[in-house]
């Protein structure tokens, strides 16, 4: 009988990331010769850090500090449509589990256990931290415990002390700790003193062969097939915009934003079918076509990586930078990332990126990668 293993990471609805990393993880598991499954939870939204939220939200657009996206949970489900098909065809669920003796009572039977990728321990409000460390309490006993590149989201611990001492206690049951940013090592040393692992994100863990094999016989968005710069910023702002239009103008390229055609905030009334997200075979198919990509995303580096194409990053502060100059440092791409349209020049915008060198790096860390999940899934509890 074939060993089920889970994987329990955020919700995919609409970020491509995060979709693409269990798509990833889950490809690698069964690859190995195990049932891969993603544990399919539905957060309990408490709902005083509901109302936090929208408010945090509405104070960030009145100081201007980025754009107030906010959809409620009735339009949820429409911005997401394409995006939620993707999951359907591609991503193997649990039934929907919506307490957390439901969680107990599905996985029970499961081998093993794996936490991550993306920002899982990145502390927040709207969920208990507890899950996400694999509590006794939710998860049985006798499951294997496995984090496989989970990260902080940020260069610095959360958590409170009482939070910070459960962590301490429940990280004591996992057979394996890996993290995505040497920041997370730094944060597991100190905080829990455990000696955690850094690994490449699950994206990376496949060839570039396997994405290109998910656009066949798609229809895709004719600006996506110029030859032109694809931009995939999450959060504009004018001084973003000054930044891509003097690339633009260095490299005499047209550019395009790729994102819905409009964003809903707080108070904006637009019809909810102009907010609906591109599909993930547009989405990868945007890097795969595009010469030049221009992204302040962590996985937008990711997938300029996975391609090999000439990209740069530009500084996203408030989404949590460690996460990106991790990545670039890991490949030795640090000049890639630009702070200040005064950054830049003609020659760190002409300069080519040594491929050959990339991609043996990312060769080893993907060996690296797969090791450390195959030793971890066959260890004896």
């Amino acid at each position: 009988m074939v060993k089920k293993v889970g994987i329990l990471t955020l919700p995919p609805i609409y970020n491509y990331g995060n979709i693409l990393q269990i798509y990833a993880l889950q490809y690698v598991i069964n690859d190995m010769g195990y049932e891969a499954v993603l544990i399919n939870r539905n957060p309990q939204r408490n709902r005083l850090s509901y109302i936090k939220n929208r408010i945090s939200v509405f104070v960030a657009d009145l100081l201007k500090l980025r754009k107030g996206y906010f959809y409620s949970d009735r339009n949820v489900k429409l911005v997401s449509l394409k995006t939620r098909k993707f999951i359907i065809e591609n991503i193997k669920q649990t039934q929907l589990c919506k307490s957390n003796k439901e969680l107990y009572e599905i996985t029970k039977d499961f081998h093993a256990i794996i936490v991550g990728s993306d920002q899982v321990w990145r502390v927040s409000n709207d969920d208990d931290i507890c899950i996400y460390f694999l509590d006794p309490k939710i998860f049985d006993r006798k499951i294997l415990r496995i984090s496989y590149a989970a990260s902080f989201g940020v260069d610095r611990w959360l958590g409170n002390s009482v939070q910070t001492k459960k962590c301490i206690n429940l990280l004591k049951n996992f057979a394996g700790i890996s993290v995505r940013e040497k920041s997370g090592v730094d944060i597991c040393k100190k905080m829990f003193g455990i000696d955690a692992i850094q690994v490449i994100d699950p994206t990376l863990l496949l060839d570039c062969s396997v994405y290109k094999n998910i656009l066949s016989g798609i229809s895709v968005d004719k600006r996506i097939s110029r030859k032109n710069i694809m931009c995939y910023i999450l959060d504009n702002s004018s001084k973003k915009k000054l930044i891509i239009d003097e690339i633009s103008r260095i490299l005499q390229c047209e550019y395009y934003y790729f994102l819905p055609k409009q964003k809903s905030s707080l108070y904006d009334n637009v019809k909810m079918k102009n907010c609906m997200y591109p599909s993930v075979e547009e989405w990868i198919y945007s890097f795969y076509s595009s010469p030049f990509i221009i992204t302040d995303s962590f996985h937008g580096c990711v997938f300029s990586i996975i391609f090999n194409k000439s990209f740069w990053v530009i500084a996203n502060p408030q989404r949590g930078l460690s996460r990106i100059t991790s990545l670039l440092t890991m490949f030795g791409l640090q000049d890639r990332l630009i702070s200040s349209p005064k950054e830049i020049v003609l020659e760190k915008i002409r300069k080519e990126i040594n491929w050959h060198k990339v991609n043996r790096i990312k060769e080893q860390l993907r060996e690296k990668g797969r090791e450390y999940l195959s030793q971890r899934i066959n260890t004896t509890i």
